[in-house]
């Protein structure tokens, strides 16, 4: 009936899955002339095309083949529309023509510290989406973990006109270990050859993430859990 881009929870691949059916279930938000009796009447002979439905949607992705369920919102005139085509794909309604309100299953989350500052989390972030989504080549994951590092670094205080300038600052105020300054400028090679070489393989990602992630628990993540409970302690 229509696609829809979703990000699968079988495979955590984003693709515009293949939806075949779909359900109306209730008004969620009836014209304001209409009355609020309708809101849970979706039988009611009174009807309008720009009440909100709230809608069952079945279908599969077009990666792994397996099955999801959507619960979306869509716009009464829209989910007539949806209906009486064949097909209809997800540009066809725009942004705010059907949106999702829930799926199952869900696709996996991306896990981030509180304690890590927002333009780290964020380059993070896109740096893990590489190692899921087909969509982005090894190259680019490399050169947003590279520009976490970086973020990271900044956050801490360092000084320097580059990375390498920036890590070494650090472990001379011993901020961070011989050990941990050795792989940050292990990230740094690999990013730089990423930017300029255009290449970065699945394992050199794979590899860059996981030195950031005991980097960022290093510095940010223990840190904050130490001053937390020290002042849960004294309080």
């Amino acid at each position: 009936m229509f696609t829809k881009r979703i990000k699968c929870g079988h495979c955590n691949q984003i693709n515009d899955a293949r939806f075949y059916q779909l359900n109306e279930t209730r008004i969620t938000k009836p014209v304001p002339d209409a009355g609020i009796a309708r809101l849970n009447h979706p039988s009611s002979k009174t009807v309008h095309g720009t009440d909100m439905l709230e809608a069952a949607a079945y279908g599969f992705c077009s990666m792994c083949s397996y099955p999801t369920l959507l619960l979306v919102e869509v716009e009464r005139n829209w989910f007539n529309t949806l209906l009486s085509k064949k097909e209809a794909r997800g540009e066809f309604f725009g942004g705010t023509k059907l949106s999702i309100k829930l799926q199952y299953p869900e696709p996996a989350q991306i896990l981030i510290d509180k304690s890590w500052p927002d333009r780290v989390a964020a380059f993070y972030q896109d740096a893990k989406a590489a190692t899921e989504d087909d969509r982005f080549s090894t190259a680019i994951g490399a050169i947003a973990a590279g520009a976490c590092m970086e973020q990271a670094l900044k956050a801490l205080g360092a000084t320097g006109k580059n990375m390498v300038s920036m890590i070494d600052d650090l472990a001379n105020k011993t901020v961070i270990t011989n050990t941990l300054r050795d792989w940050a400028h292990q990230v740094r090679l690999l990013r730089n050859n990423a930017a300029h070489e255009g290449t970065a393989s699945e394992a050199e990602l794979i590899e860059m993430i996981a030195f950031i992630e005991i980097f960022l628990e290093v510095t940010f993540t223990i840190p904050h859990r130490i001053q937390a409970r020290t002042v849960s302690t004294t309080t």
